[in-house]
């Protein structure tokens, strides 16, 4: 009987997934798994990978693919208790990767747990700074506390590197009208109804991406507009503002130790990470083809004229 079943999603997954699916193979882990991949058209070798780890594979066309829709598609074609989700470049760092997360989603109350993110060899400084920063060492279970207004903080949840119960996914399926932060409206859906999130820091994977200039804006353009329509508390100005403040300040502090050389571009980067936020949050009023032009995932906009 499957316990597991993990689900990645695909297109052109470049010479590092075939050892992201050699890692997942090699896991200490004393049920049964399958690996589902879902593939939106690669012309690269990610098929022939996938056929050599013995995975089971779902082609779906471009246009089609969505970052709900598509983890929904791969909820319904799981066979096991649990579904995992990891990125096609999140490479696990050890071979406990998945025990450590399957450890405490078997506890009583449990939604789901996510892992640490580490950053890649290749990182820039500023990527560095956001995954260590983000992703630190301290266990966190997070629930719901009645008469706190959530924040984007208290609903984080990252399905990069996760571990979730599929008959909640099945009742309570991702939302498949949002560009990104599907998994964070998941989660806020959970503590609503009194479930646990857990992030576990043991769980880790390699995963960061250096975004230029330009697709920094567009990245946090998403993001703006994702964060708007999951709800005015949780993305409320002041909120982020006063936080964004801290993190600025947190970053220069560790450009000006590691890489003081940086410190103009990170400027400049941070400069269009917020212009993008802001922009992002007036996405309501703007035509549909100034958004395809914005985003960094415009399929999404095309499919949702």
């Amino acid at each position: 009987m499957i316990e597991t079943s993990i689900v990645i999603l695909t297109k052109n997954a470049g010479s590092e997934f075939d050892s992201v699916l050699e890692m997942i193979h090699k896991q200490k882990y004393d049920q049964v798994i399958e690996v589902i991949v879902i593939d939106s058209g690669s012309s690269d070798k990610t098929l022939e990978v996938a056929e050599k780890h013995e995975a089971i594979i779902h082609k779906i066309k471009p246009e089609d693919f969505g970052h709900g829709v598509t983890r929904n598609l791969g909820v319904r074609l799981a066979k096991g208790k649990f579904v995992c989700f990891i990125t096609q470049d999140a490479l696990p760092k050890n071979d406990i990767w998945l025990s450590s997360m399957t450890d405490e989603l078997r506890k009583e109350g449990v939604a789901a747990v996510y892992g640490k993110q580490l950053p890649k060899k290749d990182s820039t400084p500023m990527e560095d700074f956001f995954i260590c920063d983000k992703y630190r060492d301290k266990k966190i279970v997070r629930k719901f506390i009645e008469g706190k207004r959530m924040s984007m903080d208290d609903i984080h949840f990252s399905d990069r590197s996760s571990l979730l119960r599929r008959d909640l996914l099945v009742k309570y399926p991702y939302p498949e009208d949002l560009v990104l932060a599907e998994d964070q409206v998941w989660a806020k859906k959970m503590l609503e109804i009194g479930f646990a999130i857990v992030y576990e820091p043991l769980s880790e994977v390699y995963h960061s991406h250096n975004y230029s200039l330009v697709n920094a804006f567009r990245k946090w353009f998403d993001v703006g507009s994702a964060f708007t329509r999951i709800g005015k508390s949780e993305s409320s100005t002041g909120f982020l503002l006063s936080k964004g403040l801290g993190y600025y300040g947190r970053e220069l502090s560790f450009l000006l130790r590691t890489h003081p050389i940086w410190i103009p571009y990170a400027i400049i980067y941070d400069f269009l990470k917020l212009l993008g936020y802001i922009v992002g949050k007036q996405e309501r009023h703007m035509p549909n083809w100034l958004k395809i032009r914005l985003s960094i995932y415009n399929v999404h906009w095309k499919k949702f004229k």
